[in-house]
């Protein structure tokens, strides 16, 4: 009878655990690997992020509890999504983000989004793989201020991710499993159901508008030499490049301050082009607030050429582009803006 009764009351905590394991998030909450289902199937995804098998999408959970949470910082003020906040495509909506104590960041915050494809990290490219890109701000005064070392001690206190961590990993937090949780929910932030993606990989010939039809074509052309830079599936090469910017009071030595070799001097990743409506403002320093202003500054940067600045980087256009062509090209980049994405909820505590 004894063996009984101590069998129901550990079934009874079973349950009361289980119970409590499940109320830990909203259950309106949709699953980071749900993303996919917006994803067209022509899109070009690895299976492991088309169909995540069960640890990857437990992994996913954790890192986005993770990515949210303001334990993460040394004071509690701030979280990962502080800087990029979902509603501007995982970017921000000021030039330079606030860190701790309000101080502010050395660049432009870049949003997050098919990282999957991504070789470099930063806009310098200052970080060579995805699982090591969270402790450059976890180790920076000015951002996190919380080394991953602190970080360890301080998870390894907090029960719910003591109990998280073993459940997925069969072992307490530490370097490798943090890290490894975080990529994984940034691994989930998948994007591709712009207007676009539904010409390009649905064959919706109608979801371009005549503007943006003539603005792709445009944008595709040796008149505009866009695909030059902003190529692939996600607009971008992934290499570096002279934009043609000065210094504009913050010196900047770009992927110099990586490679520290003085021919790399102010060059930056180049960017993808999706998101672009949700993610201004534009150019590692923010300084551009709307895309005509970005399309206006390539189309008279021929006329600003300076040889330590730009070198032969960047082709020059072959002539001045018109009013309405750059309206054209705005209205192609306007296209490639995904309303899905931006709009899915994100933060697992609402």
């Amino acid at each position: 009878m004894r063996n009984s009764y101590t069998y129901l009351r550990l079934f009874a905590v079973g349950i009361l655990l289980s119970i409590l394991n499940s109320c830990s998030q909203n259950p309106g909450q949709p699953h980071p690997a749900d993303r996919v289902h917006s994803i067209p199937e022509a899109y070009p995804l690895p299976d492991s992020l088309r169909n995540p098998n069960g640890f990857e999408r437990d992994r996913m959970t954790l890192g986005q509890k993770l990515f949210f949470d303001k334990r993460l910082s040394a004071d509690g003020s701030i979280s990962c999504a502080s800087c990029h906040k979902a509603r501007y495509a995982f970017g921000d909506s000021s030039s330079f983000s606030r860190g701790m104590a309000g101080y502010a960041t050395r660049r432009n915050t870049p949003p997050l989004f098919n990282l999957f494809r991504q070789i470099r990290f930063f806009r310098d490219g200052g970080v060579a793989r995805l699982s090591e890109v969270a402790l450059s701000p976890m180790n920076e005064a000015h951002e996190l201020n919380l080394p991953i070392d602190t970080l360890v001690r301080r998870l390894r206190t907090l029960p719910e991710y003591v109990r998280e961590f073993d459940k997925i990993y069969n072992r307490l937090p530490d370097p490798f499993t943090i890290t490894q949780a975080l990529m994984g929910y940034q691994l989930s932030l998948l994007s591709a159901s712009s207007r676009y993606d539904q010409y390009r990989y649905q064959s919706d010939s109608t979801a371009l508008s005549p503007a943006a039809l003539r603005g792709m074509r445009l944008f595709f052309s040796d008149a505009t030499h866009c695909r030059s830079c902003h190529t692939g599936p996600d607009f971008t090469d992934g290499l570096f490049h002279r934009n043609g910017l000065t210094d504009a009071g913050r010196p900047d030595t770009g992927r110099a301050r990586i490679s520290m070799s003085w021919g790399d001097y102010a060059r930056f990743r180049t960017p993808s082009l999706r998101n672009l409506s949700f993610s201004a403002p534009y150019m590692h320093d923010g300084r551009f607030n709307t895309i005509p202003e970005v399309l206006e500054h390539y189309n008279r940067m021929y006329q600003k050429m300076e040889p330590i600045t730009l070198q032969s980087d960047l082709p020059q256009i072959g002539r001045e582009l018109s009013v309405e062509e750059l309206r054209d090209l705005s209205a192609f980049l306007e296209h490639l803006n995904d309303s899905i994405f931006v709009n899915t909820p994100a933060d697992p505590t609402q």
